[in-house]
């Protein structure tokens, strides 16, 4: 299970994705332009979030631009 806290969240998400950054993440900070998300990436995470039992309907993918976006949905769908 993912923790709900914003900071603990992103941490921990992009720990288990293997992913560095160079800066500060904010609910703000986008997945592809400062993150270097890919398909790959994206299917990654979303095998994550599923693990912490929320699966994200494929019309809201298409819709994450930003780490927020990403606890935002987390939030509203986990059990």
């Amino acid at each position: 299970m993912l923790p709900s806290e914003f900071s603990e969240f992103a941490d921990d998400l992009l720990a288990r994705l293997d992913l560095e950054t160079s800066g500060p993440i904010t609910a703000g900070t986008r997945l592809s332009d400062e993150l270097g998300f890919d398909s790959l990436t994206m299917a990654e995470m979303l095998s994550c979030l599923a693990d912490s039992g929320v699966v994200l309907p494929d019309a809201l993918v298409g819709e994450l631009s930003t780490i927020g976006d990403v606890h935002h949905y987390y939030l509203a769908l986990r059990p």
